[in-house]
């Protein structure tokens, strides 16, 4: 649930850094499906704004290979996810960053 994904991000127990690109994809892609919903109309504006804002922090991430390293190196992810998900090109990036660690 969206909902949860503020709480995956404060986890004190746990690093979260391996679950910041997961749980940004996932956002994105379920508010851009409530935008589309006739249920949401009234708030689609709303939505689209705080996609935005996700977008924008999501872009961010392509700044550091540190997201796509801690993706490989976590075990219950490794580099599949990264490689189910992403472009070619996104992941032939990542994997040349990540060989180097």
């Amino acid at each position: 649930e969206p909902r949860d994904a503020q709480t995956q991000f404060s986890s004190e127990k746990f690093p979260t850094v391996s679950k910041t690109l997961p749980i940004l994809e996932y956002l994105i892609e379920r508010w851009d499906n409530f935008a589309r919903l006739p249920k949401f109309a009234k708030i689609a504006y709303a939505i689209r704004k705080g996609l935005e804002k996700i977008q924008k922090w999501y872009n961010k991430t392509d700044d550091s290979n540190m997201y796509f390293i801690c993706l490989g190196l976590e075990p219950s992810i490794k580099l599949e996810y990264c490689k189910a998900k992403w472009d070619e090109d996104d992941y032939e990036k990542g994997l040349t960053s990540f060989k180097k660690v």
